[in-house]
């Protein structure tokens, strides 16, 4: 094995116990123990023992001689021959006159022999005569050089003694006080006072034109930066009116203008400082950084395959990724590297960090794994995967089989499906392959397009650095999703797109980008991903082109029951809002936090508002949403979309019919009665309970409609996927369109409810928002200025077609209610069933 190492300058390591002392951290007198110094300790020996000392060291000093000598030990409780127990106390005695002690008489002597007797019992070699002498300079002052060379050794052994001993009290003092898994902002702050004022680290002030060098300080995450960021602002020393300092944060989500900043030589006598998560370890290099700050934390994606829940936390780095850190600081020039945790700690590092293949789902590379198989031979994913050199855990390849079967892409055999083998060959996960291919068999692909695009790549939104324009931010992200029908985020990613589109048709893409916080090169890798998709489903044969395959673009109502669909098993009930927070119960039971960055994230607070005043709210609105997250502190999401009932009945795994409900409603209090004293009663409804969870009121004549319409749906679907590039049935093409027709334009009642605020997308105006189709179904009151209603004016189909007319008896939307959560645990998710409740 050849290696060939890079070149790094040297890079001086300062860790937690020094970084303590530069920064002066005190430890508490009272933490410090009753300790405080042998020479004041002597106090503690009674009277007539002290005086007997004091005076047996007076008359060794001035006599001299071996029975002087001897008697001194004898007092001290020591023989010649070292025998005797004595306590530290009495061997630190000082004469009252001139404060020596037994050791410093012996060394003004040169008694060797004595003063070695005298330190293997415990004699302070660091105590002090009156005139400020310890015994070394006793022994130097009466011309015993190698006497007092041997003391001065004892000496600096006693001094690295003390340090370590005060340095191990700083550190369990410190780690007592602070929260480990936390990183400690303020002893960063400190210590960049000391890094930048008048010490080893700031600009020589003899060297004018000096540039001083830049600090990287690396954070877990963004919630870290911004803090930090705001603590520099506000001290005197590093705020922004101070033309000393230039703050940068460093991170993915900040617009791309702000991340080229870092890379950009200062002025003359600024201090450039980064703060950067672990995205400055490899990926980039800044030329002129000379002092690194390891925190020591990054914020870690993990899978848990028994719960299905993926995880966002704060770990410990590795010891790779230690050498990375630091080894920024020596990229073009000597440095300095400050490792917030101890030695120790830095040596119980693991040294790498857990590879993606055990903290990531399976699902895609199942699939992959499947398609490697030769004809006739079956190659379990199971058996492949356990050669790798660290394999994940058996129940994250038993989580990812169990998905691809509920999805219906492998049987219970464990071999590919025609369904199977087509999202094979598509380069998403899965559940958004299958997305594309209802989005196709629903003539309304190209905003399907998008939105997996997005969901498989990430949001467009970047986050402003300055903290007033945060709200801002969020306020235009709520315009967007009020645009195309509200309490979506997927849906406000769709119009962002669309008005990014209609931008840079007139070469204003870059304007809009900024003044809407959205990254342009997201948008630019959003549009190439939806070419290559479309090429792929063009050759797969499910699409001739986006167009034809696009004539229903503009029903939103039915892009977002499409999305419903595609995203199904991933649903949430909403629960009323507590402590100002939105909350969704899933299927498991786990009550989940919509993420404040969500534009949902104040779904319901105007519902509470609306009920306390009387007016009738509609309970139980469902959401689709995005993986779980389970962060630092909590479960949350941060992407979901209300969508309407009848999308996930129709695909559900699992829809059972139940007795039918008394018809008398058990939960009538506060109705109005008849007028003769009778409680008012609803008419008898069918109960239908989808996966075991879900309840719905559904008129009885509606059952068994809805069951043909999920049978043959369902086929339709399969035909789909079994012959690409054939046509449907009659009977198949009726239900696609009976169904397209009843979603269409059907979008919540709750549309809107995204928090809403002051500011509108500070977008193109006029030119770039065309008349919207007159089947829009967007939110209330029409778009924000500058935002255009809905996506589907490019494709050339029509607005208003929409599949044939459906009577109102057929639409079981139009009489079904959510009765909420019921008993049981529900089916595996997604599998395509034709059979009816």
């Amino acid at each position: 094995m050849v290696r060939v190492p890079g070149f790094t300058h040297p890079v001086e390591d300062f860790y937690l116990e020094e970084v303590l002392r530069l920064v002066q951290y005190q430890v508490p007198r009272e933490a410090q123990g009753q300790r405080g110094g042998q020479q004041h300790t002597w106090h503690k020996v009674p009277r007539a023992q002290r005086a007997a000392v004091q005076a047996a060291v007076e008359a060794a000093f001035k006599d001299d001689s071996d029975a002087a000598f001897e008697h001194l030990l004898s007092t001290l409780g020591l023989g010649m021959d070292g025998d005797g127990a004595v306590s530290a106390h009495v061997l630190d005695v000082q004469h009252e006159a001139t404060g020596a002690t037994a050791l410093m008489a012996a060394a003004g002597r040169g008694r060797l022999e004595t003063l070695r007797l005298l330190l293997a019992h415990g004699a302070d070699v660091t105590a002090r005569s009156q005139d400020g002498s310890s015994a070394a300079g006793w022994a130097r002052m009466f011309g015993h050089a190698d006497v007092a060379a041997e003391l001065e050794q004892h000496e600096q052994q006693a001094a690295a003694a003390a340090a370590i001993s005060q340095t191990a009290l700083a550190v369990a003092q410190y780690q007592s006080e602070t929260d480990i898994d936390e990183v400690d902002l303020d002893l960063i702050l400190r210590l960049l006072q000391y890094i930048c004022g008048e010490g080893p680290f700031s600009n020589p002030q003899a060297q004018k034109d000096a540039q001083p060098g830049a600090v990287l300080i690396f954070l877990p995450g963004w919630d870290e930066i911004s803090r930090l960021k705001e603590l520099l602002e506000r001290d005197q020393a590093f705020r922004r009116t101070h033309s000393g300092y230039l703050i940068l944060p460093l991170h993915s989500m900040v617009a791309p203008a702000e991340q080229r900043r870092v890379f950009q030589r200062p002025p003359r006598g600024v201090r450039k400082l980064v703060l950067a998560t672990n995205i400055a370890e490899t990926a980039i290099t800044i030329d002129d950084v000379v002092v690194v700050i390891n925190a020591g934390r990054l914020r870690e994606k993990g899978y848990d395959p028994f719960t299905g829940v993926s995880t966002l936390q704060s770990a410990w780095i590795s010891r790779a990724s230690e050498r990375q850190r630091r080894g920024r600081a020596g990229r073009c020039q000597p440095g300095t590297a400050f490792h917030l945790y101890t030695r120790t700690r830095s040596e119980a590092l693991a040294e790498f960090q857990v590879p993606e293949l055990r903290r990531s789902p399976l699902e895609e590379l199942a699939l992959q794994i499947k398609l490697l198989e030769v004809e006739g031979q079956s190659l379990p994913i199971a058996e492949f995967l356990a050669k790798a050199i660290d394999p994940p855990v058996p129940q994250a390849i038993k989580a990812a089989r169990q998905l691809l079967e509920d999805i219906g892409a492998l049987d219970e055999a464990e071999h590919l499906t025609p369904l199977g083998r087509h999202l094979a060959n598509i380069p998403l996960p899965p559940a958004l392959g299958k997305l594309l291919l209802y989005g196709a068999m629903f003539k309304c692909l190209d905003p399907i397009l998008t939105l997996a695009c997005f969901k498989a790549y990430r949001e467009p939104w970047v986050l402003p650095t300055a903290f007033d324009a945060r709200a801002a931010a969020w306020n235009l992200r709520c315009q967007m999703a009020e645009a195309i029908g509200g309490a979506s985020d997927h849906m406000a990613c769709l119009h962002a797109f669309q008005c990014y589109k209609d931008a840079r048709r007139n070469g204003r893409e870059r304007g809009f980008c900024a003044q809407n916080f959205i990254s342009p090169s997201t948008m630019a890798m959003v549009d190439g991903m939806r070419g290559q998709l479309a090429s792929e489903l063009q050759r797969l044969g499910f699409i001739r082109d986006v167009g034809e395959a696009s004539s229903s673009a503009a029903d939103l109502g039915l892009v977002r029951a499409v999305l419903a669909a595609g995203l199904y098993p991933m649903v949430g009930r909403l629960l009323p809002p507590t402590s100002g927070r939105a909350m969704v119960m899933t299927r498991r039971g786990e009550k989940v936090r919509i993420h404040p960055s969500s534009v949902n994230a104040k779904m319901g607070l105007k519902d509470r508002e609306a009920d306390s005043r009387g007016t009738d709210v509609q309970e139980n609105r469902l959401l689709v949403i995005d993986d779980l997250t389970r962060g630092d502190a909590s479960l949350y999401v941060k992407a979901c979309s209300e969508v309407p009932a009848l999308a996930l009945l129709l695909v559900a795994a699992s829809v059972q019919l139940t007795k039918q409900e008394e018809s008398e409603d058990e939960d009538s209090e506060g109705e109005p009665d008849d007028g003769v004293g009778r409680r008012a009663t609803r008419p008898a409804a069918a109960c239908l309970v989808m996966d075991e969870w879900l309840r719905f009121r559904v008129d009885p004549g509606l059952v068994a409609p809805l069951a043909r319409l999920r049978a043959r749906l369902a086929g339709a679907f399969q035909c789909t996927v079994q012959d690409a590039r054939g046509s449907l049935s009659p009977e198949h093409t009726d239900a696609v369109r009976t169904v397209a027709g009843m979603l269409a334009g059907a979008r919540s009642a709750h549309a809107g409810h995204c928090g809403g605020g002051a500011g509108r997308p500070q977008g193109p105006t006029a030119p770039y928002a065309p008349t919207p189709p007159r089947n829009y179904g967007g939110g209330r009151g029409g778009p924000p200025q500058g935002v255009k209603r809905g996506p589907g004016h490019e494709h050339g189909g029509s607005p208003g077609q929409r599949g044939p007319h459906v009577p109102r008896q057929q639409q079981p939307q139009q009489s079904m209610h959510s009765l909420g959560r019921g008993r049981g645990r529900g089916q595996a998710p997604g599998r395509q069933t034709g059979a009816g409740p």
